[in-house]
């Protein structure tokens, strides 16, 4: 606990110090090929760059599939690739772009049925970052399947849902619901510091 900061800065001792820290998952080893990739789901998980990293899925119907990565860009970007298995032990690349922003989405129409994967790797070696991945897929000529609800984001990471009808369509967006968050994700916050000198950088996290 600081007291005073003039010319010389006094602290209170601490005697004890707890510290919580929450993991993220670091998969340095367990999916760099096709034989160890990490399936995707409609659960956005958040996941360590420092390898290529191999994600898939599989379609089993001509199938609308939207993909999207986040990542701190600012803070070292990425290299992803889509991938369709054409099973004479080659990749097929469908998509391929650097991750320079703070989202990257890509969108396919009428994928055929088997299996596809997704690499992300740094565009440097040495920036290795932070990402989440976020997946979905329709059958081709539907929007969703009945009774599917969908969540996004919205506002500074409040959250609203719809549900999809019976046609396979999906009904409106519901209003976003609070609590909302303080900032908005990638949003950076300078301040100056007390020396007049220097100043500090906030960065906003994907939880706000």
């Amino acid at each position: 606990v600081e007291d005073n900061c003039t010319v010389f800065c006094y602290h209170d001792i601490v005697d004890d110090l707890k510290v919580n820290s929450s993991g993220v998952f670091d998969d340095t080893e367990n999916n760099n090929s096709p034989t160890s990739a990490i399936e995707l789901t409609d659960e956005i998980t958040e996941y360590i760059s420092r390898t290529n990293d191999y994600f898939s899925f599989t379609l089993a119907d001509d199938s609308d599939v939207d993909i999207t990565i986040y990542s701190y860009a600012s803070e070292g970007e990425l290299d992803v690739a889509i991938y369709q298995d054409t099973g004479l032990d080659e990749l097929l690349e469908l998509d391929q772009r650097d991750v320079i922003n703070f989202y990257e989405h890509f969108s396919f129409e009428s994928l055929d049925p088997g299996n596809y994967y997704v690499t992300v790797s740094p565009l440097f070696p040495q920036d290795y970052n932070f990402f989440e991945i976020s997946y979905q897929a329709f059958a081709t000529g539907q929007d969703c399947s009945p009774n599917d609800v969908e969540t996004r984001v919205c506002g500074n990471c409040g959250s609203q849902t719809r549900l999809c009808n019976t046609e396979g369509t999906w009904s409106g967006w519901s209003p976003c619901e609070v609590p909302e968050g303080n900032c908005e994700p990638g949003a950076e916050q300078i301040t100056p510091c007390d020396d007049d000198v220097s100043d500090q950088k906030e960065l906003c996290s994907v939880s706000c």
